[in-house]
């Protein structure tokens, strides 16, 4: 179903239901993460894109009074570049993942 065939009353009887739901929660309760790509290579014009990358995740409150730790998810166990530290002595949440 295309968005021009779906019924308008239905829409706005959604966005109200939502309406309500949102104004249960205070501001500071209600979280939002975003991630993106990090590239150790910058890629050249018609090369394939490079694998080597990690995925950084930052999460925060609706006011903004409350930052969670970066969370980063990378292809090895225990990088080198942590010199044998965890995630938590180097200030972030590490985690890896063969697939990421």
């Amino acid at each position: 179903m295309s968005a021009k065939n779906y019924p308008m009353a239905g829409l706005r009887a959604l966005k109200t239901m939502l309406d309500c739901i949102h104004f249960t929660f205070k501001l500071c309760n209600i979280f939002n993460m975003d991630e993106t790509a990090l590239f150790a290579t910058i890629p050249r014009y018609g090369t394939k894109q490079s694998k080597m990358r990690l995925t950084l995740a930052f999460t925060t409150n609706g006011d903004g009074t409350e930052c969670l730790p970066p969370l980063i998810i990378g292809h090895a166990k225990r990088p080198r570049c942590f010199q044998k530290k965890t995630g938590e002595q180097l200030g972030f949440q590490y985690y890896s993942n063969t697939r990421a």
